[in-house]
């Protein structure tokens, strides 16, 4: 798993400056393909509210720091990004 410094994820307009990038192995989702790689971030129930994202892209069980950009409330879901949307940039 792995963050890139300095780059922000960009996921419909939504700016995380934090982001996690790993290598499925296909045994813990059963969503995800091995050998893929996918991205995702935790993000706060308030920064929910303001950026609403469907409910079957969230885990209930974030924790630690929201990652949008801005914010230090307490994580309360993880966002798993589809990756065709995503955009990185330098922050």
């Amino acid at each position: 798993m792995r963050a890139i410094k300095g780059t922000n994820l960009v996921f419909r307009g939504i700016t995380f400056d934090n982001w996690n990038e790993q290598i499925e192995d296909g045994f813990k989702d059963e969503k995800l393909k091995p050998n893929t790689i996918h991205h995702w971030s935790g993000i706060c129930e308030t920064c929910l509210k303001d950026h609403p994202i469907e409910e079957n892209l969230l885990d209930n069980g974030g924790s630690g720091i929201c990652d949008i950009k801005g914010c230090s409330d307490e994580a309360d879901y993880y966002v798993d990004f589809i990756d065709s949307e995503l955009e990185f940039i330098k922050s």
